[in-house]
C-alpha cells in the first residue's frame, strides 16, 4: 500500500509538471506499462577524474520535462524510485543518482558530509545545464532536497517531499511505531546480495 501511495503521489505531481498543474482523465489514462530500461548511465566528476571519486548517474525516459529524483538512505540507491516511475518514461525525463557513499557511488567516510551531498546536487544541476529543478526527494532524499532548496532557492522550480525523514522532532508516537515495525524489512533491504557484491568489488567490506 505504501509503495502504491508513493507511486500515486509521483504520478499526480509529474502530470502537473507536464500540464501546468492541470490534468485530464485522457492524459492520465495514456500512461502505459513499458519495460524498465535506463536510457543512459554515466559518472559525474567531483573534482579530478584520476584521483577523486565519482557519482553514478542514471537517466530514464524521453519526455521533455526533466525531474531529478533523490533516493533515501543514507546509503540506499536509486532503483526503488526508478521502479516507482517505470510507467512514466514516455512522459518525463528522469535523472537518478546514487549519493556519495551509496551503492554505486562508493566514497571514503572522510568525504561524506551533508554539505557535500548538497554540493553534489548543485554540481549535477550545473552539469545538466538546468536553471530550475523539478526535484523529488524520498525519505532522507527529502531532507537533502529541503536543504538544497534552502541553500539554492533560485534553482527550484517544483519541490516534492515523499515520506520525509527527520523533519519532525520529537517523532510522534504513531509514526515512531511505524518506523520500528519496518526495521526488519529495512535491514533485509540493506543486506541484499547486490550490496555485498558491490562492496566486495570495490574492496569496501568492513570487519
Amino acid at each position: 500500500m505504501k509503495s502504491q501511495i508513493t507511486a500515486l503521489v509521483l504520478a499526480v505531481f509529474l502530470l502537473s509538471v507536464q500540464n501546468g498543474n492541470t490534468q485530464s482523465k485522457t492524459q492520465a489514462s495514456s500512461i502505459h506499462t513499458k519495460p524498465l530500461v535506463p536510457v543512459k548511465d554515466w559518472f559525474l566528476s567531483t573534482g579530478d577524474w584520476q584521483n577523486d571519486p565519482q557519482i553514478y548517474v542514471c537517466e530514464f525516459g524521453s519526455g521533455a520535462d526533466t525531474v531529478v529524483m533523490l533516493h533515501g538512505g543514507w546509503g540506499g540507491d536509486y532503483t526503488g524510485l526508478l521502479t516507482a516511475v517505470a510507467n512514466l518514461g514516455d512522459q518525463f525525463h528522469f535523472i537518478f543518482y546514487d549519493q556519495r557513499g551509496s551503492l554505486h557511488s562508493p566514497f571514503p567516510d572522510s568525504l561524506i558530509s551533508f554539505e557535500n551531498h548538497i554540493e553534489d546536487l548543485e554540481r549535477l544541476r550545473k552539469e545538466l545545464r538546468i536553471s530550475k529543478l523539478n526535484l523529488v526527494g524520498h525519505s532522507m532524499g527529502a531532507v537533502l532536497a529541503s536543504a538544497y532548496a534552502t541553500k539554492y532557492p533560485a534553482h527550484i522550480r517544483r519541490l516534492v517531499l515523499l515520506a520525509p525523514a527527520g523533519l519532525k522532532y520529537p517523532v510522534p508516537p504513531d509514526e515512531l511505531a511505524i518506523l520500528r515495525s519496518s526495521e526488519p524489512q529495512f535491514h533485509s533491504f540493506l543486506g541484499r546480495p547486490a550490496v555485498s557484491e558491490l562492496l566486495a568489488k570495490y574492496n569496501l567490506n568492513r570487519t
